[in-house]
């Protein structure tokens, strides 16, 4: 494995950087007066919108409509950073 991420390294050199919540997931959202709310950012950080998605697989359980719009949301994102 470490042979395999020695050879690709290169691959991260030039990859987008943006603010990452660090924990973005449904159980930091609130809905609050018709509006929804980001809440829990002590682990915000910049660095590789993916890394965004370590929370994917919970988050799919919980509720696939939310999962796919991160996804959805992510993706339109990217593109728009090219």
């Amino acid at each position: 494995m470490l042979h395999y991420i020695e050879n690709n390294r290169q691959l991260l050199g030039n990859r987008p950087q943006c603010f990452l919540a660090g924990d973005y997931n449904l159980l930091n959202m609130m809905y609050e007066n018709g509006e929804l709310k980001i809440i829990d950012f002590e682990r915000f950080t910049i660095g590789d919108p993916w890394d965004e998605f370590n929370c994917i697989v919970w988050s799919a359980i919980a509720s696939p409509h939310f999962a796919t719009g991160h996804i959805n949301g992510y993706s339109w994102y990217l593109r728009g950073l090219k």
